[in-house]
């Protein structure tokens, strides 16, 4: 049996090794901090909507940055988010790189042409930036349909629209919910607000959640996406005990992609609706359980439309649209996104292309009209980039890996 007094020299042992321990893990830290990790504080909009900066109430977010022993310039790929310091000075600043060592880049209409390429739409980073949630902004502002006392449409008490739409003939408009503004390089700042853009962008999103409130028949649900003279709509109709899920591209009737999928039934099923850089996806996968369809295929390029267009129009008809005709449906939590679109301004790779040195790295800010980059300032060298961002850990309610 241990004595009392052996019990108590040990406890002093202890102690001093757990305070040993302590020490180490707090120096580790502080030389963790000193020489390869960083917070910096964001201020500007630059990199909205990936990085927060200052906006009303919300203070802008800090992001963890590695750097030193745990940052290597020379494994970085296109689209990886970099803190640089500019050999002109000024404070660090977080961009997206876009332009490696020996390319050349150029941009045009919105989009990165690499060695006189564009660049396809499966290298394009996975990045939407939504321009509407209906959990977040007043639908009314946003949409145009009919609010007549006859109109076929309707909310309910859970949030939902429905479509009381088994009289509309097909192909009337009047069971068609229109995104009533033009897709604009809008941007949703920290505090949760839209900040309206004023270029308007060539790429859309949809995703809606539907469920029919009894069974097709004759009717169809229509989904619709829209840039300059092109109207390209999916249809779902009934057709054998399935589904017909048709992708037609208007005026003209074409049809660019078709395929049979499982029955609707009256279950909630999640639509996901896209085309960017003339490729057209379409994904449909039921709320609760794995059924799914997905769609894709490609276009040469978009018709120009030849008649005239109201002033800050650039499509022949509403960008985004949804509804149906001869049918019963709800709808809910729609979002709709727009593409990234990098402006052509400032004197490098606006006007023509710029072809990059052996040591020389091109970034820009996802907010591209209001960004201060490399269109502005010219190639980057190596040894300005000094870290990459790895994470936001502030404000506690906006945490997230980058």
């Amino acid at each position: 049996m241990k004595s009392t007094s052996q019990t108590s020299k040990r406890v002093p042992t202890v102690v001093r090794r757990l305070f040993g321990l302590g020490l180490v893990l707090v120096l580790a830290i502080a030389l963790l901090r000193v020489f390869c990790l960083r917070i910096f504080a964001v201020e500007t909009p630059s990199m909205e909507p990936t990085v927060h900066g200052v906006a009303g109430d919300f203070p802008g977010e800090h992001v963890l940055v590695r750097f030193g022993p745990l940052f290597d310039a020379a494994e970085l790929e296109r689209f990886d988010l970099v803190v640089i310091r500019r050999d002109a000075g000024g404070a660090p600043l977080c961009k997206r790189l876009i332009g490696l060592p020996g390319e050349r880049l150029q941009f045009v209409d919105g989009d990165l042409f690499v060695n006189g390429e564009r660049l396809p739409s499966f290298e394009l980073p996975p990045l939407w930036i939504d321009v509407f949630d209906q959990a977040r902004d007043a639908f009314d502002e946003h949409f145009h349909y009919s609010k007549a006392p006859e109109s076929p449409w309707e909310h309910n008490a859970r949030g939902e629209l429905v479509l009381e739409g088994a009289a509309i003939p097909v192909g009337a408009e009047l069971g068609m919910m229109l995104f009533q503004r033009e897709l604009t390089d809008t941007v949703r700042l920290g505090d949760g607000s839209l900040k309206p853009g004023l270029i308007q962008v060539n790429d859309g999103r949809l995703q809606v959640e539907f469920q029919l409130l009894e069974e097709l028949g004759e009717g169809l649900l229509r989904f619709r996406l829209v840039e300059a003279g092109d109207l390209f709509e999916v249809e779902l109709r009934e057709q054998d005990g399935m589904t017909q899920v048709t992708v037609y591209r208007r005026p003209g009737n074409e049809v660019l992609v078709s395929t049979t999928s499982v029955p609707l039934g009256t279950a909630w099923t999640r639509l996901t609706w896209e085309n960017r850089d003339n490729h057209l996806a379409l994904r449909l996968e039921a709320i609760e359980g794995h059924a799914m369809t997905q769609m894709a295929t490609d276009y040469a390029s978009n018709r120009s439309f030849g008649g005239l267009l109201p002033e800050g129009l650039s499509s022949l008809a509403p960008r985004v649209a949804f509804g149906g005709a001869g049918v019963r449906v709800a709808f809910r939590n729609v979002r709709i996104w727009r593409d990234l679109y990098w402006v052509a301004t400032g004197d490098w790779g606006a006007r023509a292309q710029i072809e990059l040195g052996p040591d020389e790295y091109f970034a820009v800010g996802d907010n591209s009209a209001n960004s201060l980059d490399s269109r502005h300032w010219g190639p980057l060298a190596r040894h300005e980039l000094m870290g990459r961002p790895v994470g936001v850990v502030a404000p506690g309610s906006t945490r997230r890996s980058l």
